[in-house]
């Protein structure tokens, strides 16, 4: 998969908001994401993953705090992703910003795949998850920044 897209996105992003978001621009690579609780940050440090995929696929670097209060760029190898872990929860740093390597396709073809992710989602994930967006009203467009090489 070439590099077409690279999305730096501050993490206390509402995750499901950002695979909406990056599905309605047709940048693909978060569509596992659909349906998956929780914020960026979360799922950056959790190494968060539905299926088939997690964030080991998309990141590229991470923006920390260490515990010891120095700010950090870690690349994908140094956040030693593994199933559903990291050195940064290894390592209880604090999370800021995400940076991940998407690729541009149909907007309408990734918006599909998202709703189809989130038909296999059970009920109450995605009543829970809905209720949470709505609660927030988040305007994602503030969040983050895109940076397109095509």
């Amino acid at each position: 998969r070439a590099l077409a897209a690279a999305l730096s996105v501050l993490v206390g992003a509402v995750l499901m908001t950002l695979v909406m978001q990056a599905a309605k621009r047709g940048l693909t690579g978060l569509e596992w994401g659909a349906g998956v609780p929780g914020t960026l940050g979360g799922a950056v440090r959790g190494n968060a993953g539905s299926m088939g995929s997690d964030m080991t696929a998309i990141l590229a670097s991470a923006e920390i705090i260490t515990r010891h209060g120095e700010k950090k760029t870690l690349t994908k190898e140094e956040c030693d992703f593994s199933y559903r872990n990291s050195s940064m929860k290894k390592n209880k740093d604090t999370v800021l910003r995400a940076t991940m390597e998407l690729s541009v396709g149909k907007a309408e073809e990734i918006q599909k795949t998202v709703k189809e992710n989130l038909s296999k989602k059970p009920d109450n994930v995605v009543f829970g998850l809905l209720d949470f967006l709505h609660f927030l009203h988040l305007n994602l467009s503030c969040l983050f920044s895109l940076d397109c090489a095509l």
